[in-house]
């Protein structure tokens, strides 16, 4: 995980920023914290954070626009949604819509930083993949770089097949 990761926090509470902050510093994490949706879509658009931490409830929208605001600025950014109101429903309803991650407070410590440090391993994992798929456009390129055998051959035909979607694959 890259040790000068930017997370923007974002809570109308004073208090919760704060430990949030705290606990990101003890990592070793940079800890970009605003009051509000709007606040944080600026951010977003001028610091480009690793990771997003919001409150359901900031005072100015809901979290869960914020979220989509934020995929619609970087798609791959981690949400991790917040709540004092923990419920399975609305657990379920941020999963679906893109959150990262549900945690309900009071938060612990260890369990933050675990989908934290999650939210930031996936991340880092797309961007290098995404840079792979870049490298490997074509059948021509990846038997150029492996070899012209026949298991290079149908590795190719695979990666091409599913180079379409949007699934995760793992090649073993």
């Amino acid at each position: 995980t890259p040790v000068a990761s930017k997370i923007l926090i974002v809570d109308g509470k004073s208090e919760i920023c704060a430990v949030l902050s705290e606990y990101m510093e003890h990592e070793g994490l940079i800890p970009v914290v605003v009051d509000t949706g709007e606040a944080a879509l600026e951010k977003i658009r001028s610091e480009h954070p690793d990771a997003l931490i919001v409150d359901l409830k900031p005072p100015d929208m809901d979290g869960m626009q914020i979220m989509k605001a934020a995929k619609a600025l970087d798609e791959d950014l981690p949400v991790i949604l917040i709540t004092g109101y923990p419920e399975i429903r609305g657990a379920v309803a941020a999963i679906r819509a893109g959150a990262h991650d549900y945690l309900a407070k009071p938060l612990k410590h260890h369990e933050v930083l675990r989908v934290v440090f999650r939210a930031l391993n996936e991340r880092a994992l797309k961007g290098k993949l995404r840079r792979l798929s870049c490298q490997i456009r074509d059948e021509s390129s990846l038997r150029e770089s492996m070899g012209p055998s026949d298991g290079v051959g149908r590795l190719s035909s695979d990666v091409a097949r599913v180079a379409k979607t949007n699934f995760s694959v793992l090649i073993l």
